[in-house]
């Protein structure tokens, strides 16, 4: 055998065995665990911009395109809503408008649709009832607004909701079965400088406020987001100041009349928030937001998971060379629990892009994507069509003259939504199993 023959078998050799590691780690590295680590660090791989995705789409104007909502249609399309302001170099930006985009199922636009409302400020959110499409929005002055809009997004009814007592900026809302919404807001006194609090408020079908509950009047909070758990309850997500004036993240459980089922702060690092929450399958609660730590370190993700009373079941701090912010939750029928971030780059460098991150309910990290369009993209929210995924986000398709800091460098970018893979098939190892029978034979 030459020297040539024996440099190569060994190299080969060392190729094989080498391999034969990583995947033999990997192979161990996915090996679900049923009994989850109360607290751990997990730092993320370098972002892979090389996923597939089922379509894509970059909708706007010349401006600022930035979506709010994102909706299962039942011919398997989706409507994304949100607020879109046109620039002009010499005029500036003018003022926002409403923007709905209807798509089919496979991401063809067939809608959209621009509408004013007066004194609107920005678009918060909006649900799909009935025949409508409801859009939440603030209006300059402490006021609200509800807008329904049809199907191609023609705009339908209008009622502007006026609290005497109080400033409210609507955060996040949810429909009633029976008729009527529950608005999460932020709200101030209307003559007064006391600090901003939670509150939620009972809406009917014709606009009227009809019941209001303060959470905490007194201590400065900033709720983000609210949902509805199948059994009826209500989920607040957000942050409220603690007693040595850190921001700590903050869940609210309730029911739907508002009286309180447990509400607990959890603090972390120096600064934390809580920005989604959701029901998992065994009755407890996932929670993801963003930590800053106490020492030196960029902003992680964090999400949270608690028992059905609010106590911490376990924890986990996703870092990278990126800064973290939550931006949605989706617990999967199959009990799996998909996140979603807005990863902006740091001292290291990069881009933004969208970060989706998948978990089994025990905390084990199963999947992470990395989505970028443009030169930089910021995921909003996605959703499950069928044995599909969409997600909704704006993403930068021109670029400016100048660096911006202000609103201004957001003028070229538009509203981006993009049909993801589906997820890999999933059997939980960690599920009880059936019940047992003594008379099972044939």
């Amino acid at each position: 055998m030459t020297r040539r023959q024996i440099l190569f078998l060994t190299g080969f050799l060392a190729s094989a065995a080498f391999t034969g590691a990583v995947q033999a780690e990997n192979k161990l590295a996915y090996k679900p665990s049923c009994t989850p680590v109360y607290e751990e660090i997990v730092p993320l791989r370098v972002p892979n911009f090389d996923q597939a995705a089922m379509w894509k789409k970059t909708v706007g104007v010349q401006g600022i395109d930035r979506p709010r909502a994102l909706m299962r249609v039942a011919d398997g399309g989706t409507i994304a809503v949100g607020e879109s302001l046109s620039y002009d170099e010499k005029e500036g930006l003018k003022p926002a408008r409403l923007q709905m985009i209807r798509q089919d199922k496979t991401g063809k636009v067939t809608v959209e649709a621009y509408n004013d409302v007066k004194n609107l400020d920005h678009v918060v959110d909006a649900v799909l009832k009935k025949t409508a499409v409801v859009v939440l929005s603030s209006l300059s002055g402490g006021d609200m607004v509800l807008t329904s809009l049809n199907g191609a997004g023609a705009k339908k009814d209008e009622k502007v909701l006026h609290d005497p007592k109080r400033n409210l900026m609507p955060m996040n809302f949810v429909a009633l079965k029976a008729g009527g919404f529950i608005i999460l807001a932020q709200g101030t006194g209307r003559n007064s400088k006391g600090e901003p609090y939670t509150a939620l408020l009972w809406v009917d079908e014709n606009g009227k406020i009809t019941h209001v509950k303060e959470y905490m009047p007194g201590v400065k909070s900033l709720p983000w987001s609210v949902r509805k758990t199948d059994d009826g309850a209500l989920l607040v997500a957000g942050r409220v100041e603690t007693e040595n004036g850190n921001d700590a993240g903050w869940l609210i459980k309730a029911g739907t009349d508002g009286e309180l089922i447990f509400q607990r702060p959890y603090q972390r690092g120096a600064d934390a928030t809580l920005r989604y929450a959701a029901a998992t399958k065994d009755g407890g609660v996932i929670a993801i937001g963003d930590a800053i730590p106490a020492g030196e370190g960029d902003k992680a993700a964090w999400v949270l998971k608690t028992d059905a009373s609010g106590n911490v079941v376990w924890q986990k701090y996703l870092t990278g060379k990126y800064s973290y912010a939550a931006v949605d939750l989706d617990v999967m029928e199959d009990g799996r629990i998909e996140t979603v971030w807005a990863a902006s780059p740091t001292s290291f460098g990069g881009r933004k892009f969208a970060r989706a991150v998948t978990l089994t309910n025990e905390g084990y990290l199963l999947g992470d994507e990395s989505f970028l369009e443009g030169s930089n993209a910021i995921p909003f929210r996605v959703i499950q069509t069928g044995d599909k995924r969409v997600m909704l986000g704006m993403a930068e398709t021109g670029f400016s003259q100048e660096k911006r800091e202000d609103e201004l460098q957001y003028v070229t970018y538009d509203t981006w939504i993009m049909g993801m893979p589906e997820l890999p098939a999933f059997k939980n190892p960690c599920a009880s199993a059936g019940e047992k029978k003594l008379d099972d034979l044939p």
